[in-house]
């Protein structure tokens, strides 16, 4: 996953939702989920958390890091193999 570069997958069931992976200068991945809230306005809503780099001595989820990682890869294969048009 390179640094700074925004991995993004739209969802299957709508227009807006979509996952956003980024890896900031640090080495952190700050994971997005963008969409409508379904419960109770329907408004669109981003909610993101953060996990820090482990050799930094801050990170803590050396395993989730990992899977971020290959999350991202994944992204990337399907947005290439099974592009979704709906940007």
């Amino acid at each position: 996953m390179e640094l700074c570069k925004t991995h993004r997958r739209n969802e299957d069931m709508s227009v807006e939702g979509r996952l956003i992976l980024i890896k900031n200068e640090l080495g952190d991945i700050s994971v997005g989920v963008y969409g409508r809230n379904r419960i109770p306005t329907e408004e669109l809503s981003l909610t993101s958390i953060t996990f820090c780099e482990i050799n930094q001595g801050r990170g803590r989820s050396p395993n989730t890091m990992q899977a971020l990682e290959d999350l991202a890869d994944a992204i990337e294969k399907d947005n290439t193999e099974h592009p979704i048009e709906n940007t």
